[in-house]
This record gives C-alpha cells, sequence and structure tokens, in this order.
C-alpha cells in the first residue's frame, strides 16, 4: 500500500500571493484565510509577511496555510 500523500508547508516569506498559491499546491496544501491589510497604496505589491504554520513540517493532505500580507 503506498504512503498517503502529505503537505510539507514550503517558505512563504516575501512571495506574491500568486507565487503563494502556486507553491502550496506544489507541495499538496491549500490556502487558508488571507489576511490583508484595509488599506494600500497604488501599485503597492503585497507579499506575505507571515504564515500559519512553520516551514517544512508535516501536515495531512490538503492542509490549509494561512497568510498575512503586507
Amino acid at each position: 500500500m503506498p504512503k498517503p500523500i502529505r503537505c510539507v508547508v514550503p517558505k512563504l516569506k516575501g512571495k506574491t500571493l500568486n507565487q503563494t498559491k502556486t507553491a502550496l499546491g506544489r507541495a499538496h496544501c491549500s490556502l487558508g484565510k488571507v489576511n490583508r491589510p484595509r488599506t494600500v497604496r497604488r501599485r503597492h505589491t503585497l507579499h506575505v509577511a507571515s504564515q500559519s504554520a512553520r516551514p517544512r513540517t508535516n501536515h495531512p493532505n490538503r492542509y490549509r496555510v494561512n497568510v498575512t500580507l503586507r
């Protein structure tokens, strides 16, 4: 019987939201809640400031990782 697929959380700090979605998909994880600032200046690209799960930790398949953008 093959081993079940695990979610190995990648390092997301500094990545944009699109890069975060791609990285989580490759790692068999999913994106949970996204906390955004109330106001953002024009042409400011939001980047991940923190994440709920520590990088390189193992979790069940499709584990939700919450992120905070700045």
